[in-house]
């Protein structure tokens, strides 16, 4: 039995129609398109600011262990982000997802780094 030939028109609504080779999808199947791509969309956006504070805190942390530490461990902060991306970016199952989530943050990030590391400049 085709999609949307059964006697029950609920069944037509969620695959669509089938005409040759075209497929025509219904009005519900596409609402759940939609649905799905909304949720996916807020889920990247979640992970990229999940990233993000892991990156901040990595900062916050080395630029903090001297005091914590009396001066015992001096960490760079720079280097201490870096290292957290690489462990970050490295993860092969996981580099796609990243690279989603940072991406729809890179124009929000990058827009006040450079301004004020241009501002810092002498």
């Amino acid at each position: 039995e085709w999609p949307g030939t059964s006697k029950d028109s609920s069944d037509s609504d969620e695959n669509g129609w089938v005409v040759g080779k075209l497929y025509i999808p219904s009005a519900t199947s596409v609402a759940n398109l939609e649905a799905q791509e909304r949720k996916r969309a807020v889920l990247d956006a979640l992970r990229g600011i999940l990233v993000l504070a892991t990156l901040a805190s990595s900062f916050w942390i080395a630029d903090k262990a001297p005091i914590w530490s009396n001066e015992m461990i001096e960490m760079e902060p720079l280097l201490a982000c870096t290292v957290a991306s690489c462990l970050c970016g490295h993860d092969s199952e996981r580099r796609g997802a990243l690279m989603q989530s940072l991406g729809m943050w890179t124009r929000i990030v990058l827009l006040p780094f450079f301004t004020l590391a241009g501002a810092s400049l002498q």
